[in-house]
């Protein structure tokens, strides 16, 4: 408990980015959230392999957009691949609001 409330002093005092802390709290003390909490630390291995799939799946999709729908925008505006991402989505975006 004294832990609990130095936690609630240094979010009022110091950054409110300690509240986040709160959430371990609830682990503790919820028993159906402390099950999931040990279903996610004993599959971590396949729950890591899963994060590295979805990364490079999202990487290989984003270069095919990228090889896609570059055309539609403008070289000034592609000095790297995530400016010429958003050039790209906010113009489809625009056009498809019109």
């Amino acid at each position: 408990m004294v832990g609990y409330e130095l936690i609630c002093v240094l979010g009022l005092l110091v950054s409110p980015y300690y509240y986040c802390i709160h959430l371990f709290y609830l682990f503790g003390r919820v028993k159906m959230l402390t099950s999931v909490y040990r279903a996610g630390v004993s599959n971590l291995e396949q729950l890591l392999f899963l994060v590295f799939l979805s990364v490079a799946f999202f990487l290989v999709f984003s270069i095919l957009t990228l090889e896609t729908y570059a055309p539609l925008a403008s070289p000034e505006n592609c000095e790297s691949i995530i400016e010429c991402l958003l050039v790209v989505y906010n113009k489809e975006y625009y056009i498809e609001r019109s």
